[in-house]
């Protein structure tokens, strides 16, 4: 069973694609007399934006969260590969309340144990959730599934960028980095 995936709206109120990638090619030019071909630069910005949505700052926000119904079928595996998944926070049952986490070697082998024929578990393996339902759950009840995404990707020049204002100069000093990175030349280490 496949989900719909939800419409993404971009993150971004101020700042294109374009902005960026150009405050960048500006500096290149001017701080370190170097060029890039834009559409690699853009490349970079991308990387960049998906390296400071995973940066702690970012991260434990909900800025990226989402919420599915999924369906009550009766089947027990779904397939995410509609969604743009970086992890599932949770998954809660109307009628059982919070789906438990089990490791892929645990969820094959939960029908052997009495004690967990209350509860249903939840297992993702690559593009697919696979629910275990003990034996004593007689109704899955509504499965709401709590997910974070990763920021949408760019190619449009007018686009806005999918990640918060106030996380652009993040995301050009990473770039920097980056394009620092690809010309050979040495990235200064933080100090602690």
């Amino acid at each position: 069973m496949s989900l719909t995936t939800p419409p993404v709206k971009p993150l971004g109120k101020l700042f294109t694609l374009i902005q960026v990638v150009n405050t960048i090619l500006l500096w290149l030019k001017k701080e370190l007399q170097q060029e890039l071909e834009p559409e690699f630069v853009k490349g970079l910005v991308n990387l960049a934006i998906i390296d400071v949505s995973e940066s702690p700052a970012v991260k434990d926000s909900d800025d990226y969260g989402q919420v599915v119904k999924l369906s009550t079928q009766s089947a027990n595996i779904y397939d995410l590969s509609t969604y743009n998944l970086s992890s599932i926070l949770k998954i809660v049952s109307s009628t059982a309340g919070e789906v438990v986490k089990a490791d892929s070697s645990e969820i094959d082998n939960l029908s052997r144990y009495p004690d967990k024929q209350n509860k249903i578990f939840w297992n993702k393996f690559g593009q697919s959730l696979s629910l275990y339902v003990g034996i004593n759950v007689t109704n899955k009840g509504d499965l709401n599934m709590f997910y974070k995404t990763f920021p949408q990707l760019h190619n449009l020049d007018t686009e806005l960028l999918d990640i918060r204002d106030n996380y652009v100069s993040m995301v050009i000093d990473r770039a920097k980095n980056y394009c620092k990175e690809h010309l050979g030349i040495p990235i200064p280490q933080a100090q602690a």
